[in-house]
C-alpha cells in the first residue's frame, strides 16, 4: 500500500498495481520502482496504524499520518482523547446496558434448554411453554378426575403422565428456571 503525498498531506492511498495519473504524469509499475524513485514522485510506503484497545477513559480521536522524507514512509497513528467524567459515566451505563441485554439473551437460552427428570425417571422439557402446558394439563386432570394424559417427553417418547408426575415436573422446571433467572 502506498500514499500519495501532496502539500505535506496524504492525498490518497493506492495499492500500486494500477496505473495512476499524478501531478500531470501517467505512472505505472509503481511496485517495480525502488523507494528513491517512488519518493521522487511523492509516493511513499504506507504503514497503517495497528488498532490497539482504547485505554479506559479515552476515546479514539482519529488518525494522524507522519511523513518521513528520509526513509520514504507515511506512518499512520491513532490519537486518543481523554473523556470527561460525564462521558465516562455515559459509556459505562451504555456498556452495562449491553451486558445486561447479553445476560438476558443467555438466560432465555438457558430457560429454553431446561430439561428435568422426575422420580419416575421421565425427562420433561422445562421451558416456559412446556411449564404452561403442564399447568393446564394438571388443572384439566384434577378438574375432570382423569388419571393421566398422553405426554411427549424431552426425548420424544410418549407416556401417560399423571397429575402427580406433571406437578413434580412443573415444580422442578420452575425451580430450575428460578436458578437462572436472577442476573
Amino acid at each position: 500500500m502506498y500514499a500519495l503525498v501532496k502539500n505535506e498531506q496524504v492525498y490518497r492511498l493506492i495499492d500500486g498495481t494500477s496505473p495512476i495519473e499524478w501531478d500531470g504524469a501517467y505512472l505505472s509499475g509503481i511496485r517495480s520502482m525502488d523507494r528513491q524513485e517512488r519518493t521522487a514522485h511523492k509516493i511513499y510506503d504506507f504503514i497503517p496504524a495497528t488498532l490497539l484497545p482504547t485505554p479506559i477513559g479515552y476515546k479514539l480521536g482519529g488518525t494522524t499520518s507522519s511523513i518521513s522524507h528520509i526513509d520514504g514512509t507515511v506512518t499512520e497513528t491513532h490519537n486518543f482523547i481523554a473523556m470527561g467524567q460525564e462521558e465516562i459515566d455515559l459509556v459505562a451505563a451504555q456498556n452495562a446496558a449491553k451486558l445486561r441485554d447479553v445476560a438476558k439473551i443467555n438466560r432465555a437460552i438457558s430457560v429454553e434448554s431446561i430439561v428435568v427428570t422426575t422420580t419416575a425417571g421421565n425427562a420433561f422439557d422445562g421451558d416456559e411453554v412446556s411449564q404452561n402446558r403442564m399447568a393446564r394439563a394438571i388443572i384439566a386432570l384434577q378438574a375432570t378426575s382423569t388419571p393421566s394424559i398422553s405426554w411427549v417427553l424431552a426425548n420424544n417418547t410418549a407416556i401417560q403422565a399423571s397429575a402427580v408426575e406433571l406437578t413434580e415436573a412443573l415444580a422442578l422446571a420452575g425451580a430450575a428456571q428460578a436458578n437462572v433467572w436472577v442476573i
